[in-house]
């Protein structure tokens, strides 16, 4: 839960709760890297993001 607090994370995942298009300077951004690498997003097919899965 703490980290869904981070600025990291809130400017990755907002535009993608609110499906709207993502910022300009976020496709190749540490934030989003950052995001993936916690598991909280995955790249869609589309090439944008989406949810990732829960597992287990």
């Amino acid at each position: 839960m703490r980290r869904l607090r981070e600025p990291e994370v809130r400017r990755v995942l907002e535009p993608v709760l609110a499906a709207t298009e993502e910022p300009a300077g976020l496709t190749y951004s540490d934030d989003r890297r950052y995001v993936c690498d916690l598991g909280l997003v995955a790249e869609s097919s589309e090439g944008g993001l989406r949810i990732a899965e829960a597992s287990g």
